[in-house]
């Protein structure tokens, strides 16, 4: 990671931390004038933004279309605000593409789609991710690394792989680990490694935690961090009596980076001031709190190379009332039912016979 990056990420990092303190009204606040400018930008300089929302720049966020993965694969080209990403664009296409990051989305439910980030927009991924490590009481701090073990998609273009290739070796050492690699084969890379975090996906953690709890893998991270899959209260458990730390669950996307995340109380919070997520059934209308959608609508604040306004992911979850104790302002996440861009397979066979 080039230094001037490395920097934004923590200079945005450290803002983040500051709307911790904001109040619901300062939020709420800040949503609106980030949306206008979302929107402004994107209709300004998207073609394809330009025809969806002609003449309802003044309508609410609710009454605008929704954007399905199927038509931002298909209408890539006209989605981006680049002109040098786009199709015959003119002039050295190599160039263009250094300076933005391209990854892919998961592709389980069909065709992949192609996303990209400017420098501003990446820096603003890498920290909702340490965001995430720091409400899991692991701050990232320059010059003292944190050894973090990362069994999850081994795909180049990955969300994952990309942050990892990313994060400069001032911040973490990261021991990259493919998920379907045989038991045996991981428990031979962590042991000496002895990672302070271990990311991983619940079907992973779930089998890691039965090793360890026979006596047959010997780390002892700080944390275990979840992501991608439903985290259900068995694996819980059985991580918490494993690593003596319950684990803290990620929700996240490759297009969003954080959706929400669990504080030390371990309630999920949604990153509100960096994605709008709304709950909504089949037919786009919002459910009540407490009740499970069909899909989930995000809204990208920081998103300006590829605005995403609206865009369906089709993922079951359920927000609930209240706050919590540690007073942050974000709205709470009550669970998450289903995740249709679970992009793990199941363990191969021969790490399961690793298990017997």
């Amino acid at each position: 990671m080039k230094h001037s990056l490395l920097a934004r990420a923590l200079r945005q990092a450290r803002e983040l931390r500051q709307h911790d303190r904001w109040s619901r009204r300062d939020l709420e606040a800040h949503q609106a004038g980030a949306l206008r400018d979302l929107r402004d930008f994107a209709v300004e300089r998207s073609p394809f933004y330009a025809r969806r929302h002609r003449g309802m720049e003044n309508r609410p966020l609710h009454e605008l279309p929704i954007i399905t993965r199927e038509e931002l694969i298909g209408r890539v080209d006209d989605v981006v605000t680049a002109p040098d990403m786009r199709k015959g664009a003119q002039g050295d296409a190599a160039k263009a593409l250094d300076r933005y990051r391209v990854g892919t989305t998961g592709g389980a439910s069909g065709r992949p789609a192609m996303l990209l980030w400017n420098d501003a927009e990446w820096a603003t991924m890498l920290a909702s991710y340490a965001r995430a490590l720091e409400w899991a009481c692991v701050p990232l701090r320059p010059g003292r690394p944190t050894r973090i073990a990362l069994i999850t998609s081994p795909r180049p273009s990955h969300t994952t792989a990309l942050v990892t290739a990313g994060l400069a070796q001032q911040l973490v050492h990261v021991l990259p680990i493919d998920p379907n690699e045989p038991l045996g084969s991981m428990v031979a890379r962590l042991e000496p490694f002895q990672p302070d975090v271990l990311v991983t996906y619940p079907s992973v953690a779930r089998p890691l935690s039965e090793l360890a709890l026979a006596g047959r893998l010997g780390i002892r991270p700080r944390a275990v961090l979840t992501t991608a899959e439903v985290l259900t209260r068995a694996t819980r458990l059985h991580v918490l009596q494993a690593f003596r730390v319950e684990p803290y669950d990620l929700y996240s996307t490759a297009e969003t980076a954080g959706i929400a995340a669990e504080c030390a109380l371990h309630e999920k919070h949604l990153f509100e001031d960096l994605v709008i997520p709304e709950v909504v059934d089949r037919d786009g209308r919002a459910v009540p709190l407490g009740t499970p959608g069909s899909r989930v609508l995000v809204s990208v604040l920081f998103s300006r190379t590829m605005p995403l306004i609206r865009y369906e992911i089709t993922d079951r979850i359920a927000l609930r009332a209240g706050s919590c104790p540690c007073g942050r302002p974000f709205a709470l996440l009550d669970r998450v039912d289903g995740r249709s861009e679970d992009h793990l397979p199941a363990l191969s066979r021969k790490s399961a016979r690793a298990l017997n």
